[in-house]
């Protein structure tokens, strides 16, 4: 194990979106496909670009929120307007309709912003007067297998879904090292019947929820194995971590502060609120006290991404009517998305990857990683085999023929990260 000369060095959230993302997409052959202009995309030459910013009436949006800051809820929204963000790559390439044209040709200002590892999703620098926030723009290109478009009915599910887990952590209904990057304020434009344009973005606060007084910093889970793109002789951020704290047991210390309060939280989420939650390396973010380096709680960020069991809320005596997108009601289709977010999200496409990297820096072998995980699953979840299937659903490279969208499969496969 190599030892560290600049010590004390944890990662800022910054670098760790945009300088340790390295072969953290090679799980398939789509992952690190991207339409994004270089000067747009989330590398650490690009520090930061301007976000067009519009006055619009307020007569021709939609207006959703979930108890914003009051400050950035005066910036965006006024009695009478709102401010619309737009990306820039979209008037670069004019990819909005023509009776919107006129509208966005001059934007009277603009927001300074450093993209995040997502491209479309963006943090905004410089407003020192408000609270960190940042914006999850609309973004009609694709990245990995996906055009990443924010519609009317991505933003009401983002709105939704963050007033929905606020409300399960309030309740003490999510495990207390668990907190949410809220989606506070979602904007869209109503839609012109002959262009059919729905277009929109939300404005994420970037402290994470409940609020602590200490200093903390968050940076994505991918950031803890992946290489470093400016220093490849880096070693990946999980090694310099356990190596600057003194940890004895890394495995100890990877299973009981990334592994097991992840497990957690997506089976609580599910247990407690019908809630699947999609945690992947993106998604996930790791909290940590700015003074002492030690992980302190895992954020979840990205309420769009969420899906909602209809009949498991019901069995809780939940309402789903608050939800009008992304709500799934047949339980086999549950099951199937259940396994694609656990095994395949988390499990393939993160958790694996950190256990690479233990693996080859500590000698800890994966099978104790995978065992000691199944092990917690079952503590948490002894009813699974009632909710889950046997074997992986993940995403096949057939295409639906009407969304477009790849089609979920069994891979045949027996899970790792599971009984």
């Amino acid at each position: 194990m190599s030892s560290i000369t600049n010590t004390k060095a944890f990662l800022s959230h910054k670098d760790a979106e945009q300088d340790r993302n390295e072969g953290t997409r090679t799980y398939s052959p789509e992952a690190s496909y991207t339409e994004a202009i270089d000067k747009y995309r989330p590398l650490p030459n690009n520090p930061s670009f301007e976000i067009p910013s519009f006055v619009l009436p307020i007569s021709e949006v939609n207006v959703y929120t979930a108890n914003p800051d009051i400050k950035i809820a005066a910036f965006f929204l006024t009695k009478d307007k709102v401010v619309f963000c737009v990306h820039p790559q979209i008037l670069d390439a004019q990819k909005f309709p023509s009776k919107l044209k006129e509208k966005f040709e001059k934007p009277p200002f603009q927001l300074s912003v450093t993209p995040t590892a997502s491209t479309r999703s963006v943090v905004v620098m410089n407003h020192e007067d408000m609270p960190s926030f940042g914006m999850k723009l609309h973004f009609p290109f694709k990245i990995s297998r996906f055009q990443r478009r924010v519609t009317d009915a991505h933003v009401k599910l983002g709105i939704s879904c963050t007033k929905e887990v606020q409300r399960g952590i309030d309740e003490n209904k999510l495990p207390p090292r668990f907190a949410l990057i809220r989606d506070t304020i979602g904007i869209s434009l109503k839609k012109f019947p002959e262009d059919d344009c729905s277009a929109g973005f939300l404005v994420r606060e970037m402290t994470p929820y409940p609020y602590t007084k200490d200093s903390r910093e968050i940076i994505p889970g991918f950031a803890l194995y992946g290489n470093c793109l400016t220093n490849p002789k880096k070693l990946p951020y999980i090694v310099e971590l356990i190596e600057m704290l003194g940890e004895k047991d890394p495995k100890k210390f990877t299973l009981e502060n990334i592994y097991f309060p992840i497990i957690q939280a997506f089976i609580e989420g599910y247990k407690n609120l019908g809630v699947l939650f999609e945690l992947h390396g993106q998604n996930t973010l790791i909290e940590y006290d700015k003074e002492t380096g030690r992980p302190t709680r895992i954020v979840m960020r990205d309420s769009t991404s969420l899906c909602i069991d209809k009949n498991q809320r019901k069995r809780l005596g939940l309402s789903s009517d608050q939800f009008s997108y992304g709500l799934i009601e047949d339980p086999e289709l549950v099951k199937h998305k259940l396994s694609q977010r656990y095994d395949y999200f988390m499990g393939h496409h993160f958790f694996e990857y950190l256990a690479t990297t233990l693996e080859k820096h500590f000698k800890i072998p994966k099978n104790e990683i995978y065992q000691a995980c199944k092990d917690e699953f079952k503590r948490l979840f002894p009813e699974h085999e009632q909710y889950m299937p046997k074997t992986v659903y993940e995403f096949s490279d057939k295409r639906d023929p009407v969304t477009g969208s790849p089609v979920l499969t069994d891979s045949k496969k027996a899970p790792l990260w599971r009984p």
